[in-house]
């Protein structure tokens, strides 16, 4: 597998709120359905995107732009009530193709691809339902949940055609 190249560097944006009022209440439900209280849930879009190493902050600037809402660079501590939903680790998602080529269009020719996340807090969980929770936030068959936000450049591993082959 390849992540990132040496000649390349990851940007982590944020941005706007990935939950409306009725989506958060269903997923309360949902929680409290499978005997979990949950305190708050609070969601928001998290943009990662593999950049040139040449790459400036007038770029960044640009590409906030074009995601809308004025992302600001993420700022996320691992804490045990955080959880990052990401396309399944070594796909490339739909979305990341299309944002990919617009923002080339765009004229941010230094982005090599830009991919996007969810990242959920949710309060007031013990340690028996955290467990759980990963199942009930996610699709298993195209998304992965992991706990820490350095954790989420997995979804940038990609197997080359080439390890590819040597493995058929």
């Amino acid at each position: 597998m390849s992540s990132a190249s040496s000649d390349s560097r990851l940007v982590t944006l944020q941005g706007a709120s990935a939950l409306s009022g009725f989506r958060k209440q269903k997923l309360l439900d949902t929680f409290a359905a499978q005997g979990i209280h949950a305190g708050d849930i609070d969601a928001r879009f998290v943009y990662m995107a593999e950049v040139e190493s040449s790459w400036a902050a007038s770029e960044s600037e640009k590409l906030a732009t074009i995601l809308g809402d004025a992302p600001t660079p993420l700022d996320a501590e691992t804490s045990d009530d955080l959880f990052f939903v990401t396309p399944r680790v070594g796909t490339i998602s739909p979305w990341s193709s299309k944002a990919t080529d617009i923002a080339g269009l765009c004229g941010l020719a230094g982005l090599i691809r830009i991919e996007r996340a969810v990242a959920y807090r949710i309060s007031g969980l013990t340690a028996d339902s955290h467990a759980l929770i990963g199942s009930l936030i996610c699709d298993r068959m195209t998304e992965s949940v992991c706990t820490a936000p350095a954790s989420w450049k997995n979804s940038f591993c990609i197997i080359s055609r080439s390890h590819w082959s040597a493995w058929m």
